[in-house]
């Protein structure tokens, strides 16, 4: 494969960052405080830990930097009543799915890098569903 073909997963990360965050226009999750910082993309399930979720856009939320924070230091408990309350038949999916391994090829990174700058996130997750049948 020459240089000029080759995408990088954190090219294709960014693009689905940017996707989420043009989904959602605001801060999904979030406590009583008031938001703080820019909006950015987070995961609901850690990517470092769940390969399979990495992508997968019901896994992730556009929230202030403050909120973002708090979802993974302060107070996860409120993120996941939040979730629960809001996706639980996506919990559930998710949680079947979390531990399980994606090889992310190039042929599936282009594909992802594809339905991301496309804003085309229903067919990225069936895309991902189908990696898994």
């Amino acid at each position: 494969m020459s240089r000029s073909t080759h995408i990088s997963i954190t090219k294709v990360q960014t693009a689905f960052n940017n996707a989420i965050k043009k989904r959602d226009c605001f801060c999904r999750i979030r406590d009583e405080r008031p938001c703080s910082g820019g909006l950015q993309c987070s995961h609901f399930y850690p990517v470092g830990s769940n390969n399979s979720l990495r992508f997968y856009p019901h896994n992730a939320f556009a929230q202030c930097a403050g909120h973002h924070l708090s979802h993974h230091n302060r107070n996860p408990a409120f993120y996941c009543r939040w979730i629960t309350d809001n996706y639980p038949d996506q919990v559930s999916y998710m949680e079947s799915i979390r531990h399980k391994t994606i090889k992310y090829s190039q042929a599936i990174l282009k594909d992802i890098y594809s339905f991301c700058m496309n804003d085309e996130l229903e067919e990225l997750e069936t895309y991902i569903r189908g990696l898994f049948e």
